[in-house]
């Protein structure tokens, strides 16, 4: 049996350019959390990172299995790919942006939960709202990649078609992730200002 042909696209961007625009992405996020003067220390949080990760690569292997999970990650790093291959590894990125996502609200949730049984006590209302949105950074983290990943081998695809259906699910992701977002945060703001009064 004849493979079928690999596919590139003439949209799709060099390896260059997406370590470039990756690299760039990540370094200005790195250089305002350390322009703030308290380093990474206060950024790095490993239940948030348990919640988030763990979770996230838990709905993955239970949805794409660890081989599914293996032929997309080669899929994404590699390049070009048959339409099959693009199509599988398209819809791995849009399902692990999702899920960092959907694990991040949980996280914040949570956290929200930490707040509300510390009320009584004010010196553990911090530690908890700081994993609620520690948790929602590294979910809306992790799902920007996936979903950065999910543009980038839909773009290879030659028809164009996936990347118009990968740009509106990516957008109803990130509109749904960033309004619980809203509502966590506001959340944590009522519960903070309800401490300050008491």
């Amino acid at each position: 049996m004849v493979p079928a042909p690999s596919t590139t696209s003439p949209l799709a961007p060099s390896r260059v350019s997406q370590l470039v625009g990756l690299g760039a992405s990540a370094g200005v996020a790195l250089l305002a959390v350390l322009m703030g003067g308290m380093g990474l220390g206060p950024y790095l949080d490993l239940p948030s990172v348990l919640i988030v990760g763990t979770g996230t690569g838990g709905l993955l292997l239970a949805t794409f299995g660890v081989r599914g999970s293996a032929r997309a990650l080669s899929t994404v790093v590699g390049r070009g790919g048959t339409e099959p291959q693009l199509a599988h590894a398209t819809a791995w990125c849009v399902a692990a942006g999702a899920y960092a996502l959907g694990t991040g609200i949980v996280g914040v949730v949570i956290g929200l939960v930490q707040m509300l049984q510390n009320l009584s006590h004010p010196t553990q209302i911090g530690p908890a709202s700081a994993m609620a949105l520690l948790c929602l950074l590294y979910g809306m983290g992790g799902a920007l990649l996936a979903f950065a990943g999910a543009l980038s081998v839909a773009r290879r695809e030659p028809t164009g078609v996936a990347v118009e259906g990968t740009a509106a699910v990516t957008a109803a992701a990130v509109g749904v992730g960033a309004a619980a977002g809203a509502a966590g945060l506001g959340l944590i703001l009522a519960t903070l200002m309800l401490v300050m009064v008491m």
